[in-house]
């Protein structure tokens, strides 16, 4: 039976970008390995044996950390005989490959130096670098390293090598909403960024998962919260406080076009506007005759003492509005859209912010989309600081500090919305009447 004596694997260290060995960086960087070299000694045919184990820690004082990753130097990731002939081949030339099962392959292995179990086998290419630790902000987290090899029973005895580069790059912060708006050029208003002036480029440029950031709405100087969220998306972080009615309210920073702004200021015929379907149905039930008169109320309370989620500043719990009033008296009745599952053109968000989506069934909707991510209560309202604002019944509001209840832009069906109800300690999607009454508006961007 043939045996390998010194199967050697050389690693060594490589500077790229602003990484390096030996120079000086601000941030710091230095990696240090120990021992430097790879050697499997004595492989019996059609058997796996690892190699020597190193260590290759990293120092930096990076606020943000630093990545470690491997790649192959060179043209080739085979282990080559020194005879010019045989090799050994990565698994990395084959991604269905699992584990070192193929004679004359080899692969490698790593944890880090304080865990127990290793990772599995694992191929290196020439190509593509492998990132074997993120150390997201921690200063030092050193792991080991090792190869292993399978030899078949023809495979020659002897020495066989290449280089490993191993690549540490610093980590610099990453994008935040702040940042994007800056990069933008978008312009400030009383210090302020514009709520609309959030762009789909604005968002998806950020990088830093949540971030948040103080914006103004320009039709009436009220300043919001704003976060980009687990789903990519960006959303209001505080409810609607805006009244309807206000002078500034136009195309050029509402969600609406100027013709149902108009119809909806002016007390229009409301039959002009998409979405209705019988005026004697609406003033039938609710005794709101005109499209001027679809607020509910508006209140304000500057906060909630007994609330779990009280942050400084407390919570402002803002506008109570109707599916009328939130949507400008595009959608008091009607089905508008679609049946089940239509959503609203119009709104009283900002421009380029419209409210999400929801639905009954927690099929796909945009609310449902971020509970299901968030996947517990508490994180989900968290994430959108969502008050326990109640609603708006009769003359007054109803449960507050027990419930929120938050619209959404679907339809559920002639005479009701899809909203967003959370409770103490729980989250539902059901559907509310458009008219009667009043709930809190969220807004989403574009």
């Amino acid at each position: 039976m043939l045996s390998f004596a010194n199967i050697t694997f050389t690693s060594a260290l490589s500077y790229q970008s602003n990484v390096g060995i030996g120079f000086t960086f601000n941030p710091t960087l230095s990696v240090n390995i120990s021992p430097s070299d790879l050697v499997i000694s004595n492989l019996v045919p059609g058997s796996t044996l690892d190699s020597n184990v190193i260590n290759v820690s990293v120092a930096s004082n990076a606020s943000y950390g630093y990545t470690l990753s491997a790649i192959m130097n060179g043209n080739n990731n085979d282990l080559a005989h020194t005879n010019g002939t045989d090799v050994f081949s990565s698994i990395a030339t084959n991604s269905s490959l699992p584990s070192l099962t193929t004679n004359n392959t080899w692969g490698y292995n790593y944890k880090l130096s304080n865990d127990t179990n290793w990772n599995n086998y694992s191929g290196l290419s020439t190509e593509t670098s492998k990132t074997l630790v993120d150390s997201n902000g921690q200063t030092a987290m050193p792991i080991d390293f090792k190869i292993a090899a399978k030899a078949g029973n023809t495979q020659p005895s002897g020495t066989y090598t290449n280089t490993i580069n191993f690549i540490a790059v610093s980590k610099v912060a990453p994008m935040s909403l702040l940042d994007s708006f800056i990069a933008s050029g978008a312009e400030q208003l009383n210090g302020y960024y514009k709520m609309q002036d959030m762009t789909t480029e604005i968002c998806s440029a950020v990088e830093e998962i949540p971030s948040s950031l103080q914006v103004i709405d320009i039709r009436d100087g009220e300043i919001y919260r704003i976060a980009k969220l687990l789903d990519n998306r960006c959303w209001l972080l505080d409810n609607l406080r805006l009244d309807p009615t206000i002078s500034s309210l136009d195309a050029t920073n509402t969600n609406a076009t100027a013709y149902v702004i108009n119809n909806y200021k002016n007390g229009g015929n409301p039959d002009s506007l998409p979405g209705y379907s019988s005026i004697a149905a609406r003033t039938a039930s609710t005794g709101l005759n005109t499209a001027t008169e679809p607020v509910a109320n508006i209140t304000y309370i500057n906060d909630i003492s007994n609330d779990t989620l009280d942050i400084a500043g407390g919570w402002k719990i803002g506008g109570y509005y109707n599916f009328c009033a939130a949507t400008m008296g595009t959608y008091c009745y009607g089905y508008g859209s679609g049946w089940d599952g239509g959503n609203t053109q119009y709104d009283i968000c900002p421009a380029n912010w419209r409210m999400p989506t929801a639905s009954s069934s927690q099929r796909e909707s945009e609310y449902s989309n971020l509970y299901n991510i968030y996947n517990s209560y508490y994180e989900y309202r968290n994430a959108l600081r969502l008050p326990l604002s109640g609603s708006f019944l009769g003359n007054s509001p109803d449960g507050q500090n027990n419930y929120g209840k938050f619209l959404s832009s679907s339809i559920a069906n002639v005479f009701s919305v899809f909203d967003l109800e959370a409770s103490t300690n729980n989250i539902d999607f059901n559907i509310s009447k458009r008219i009667g009454g009043g709930q809190s508006v969220r807004c989403i961007a574009k």
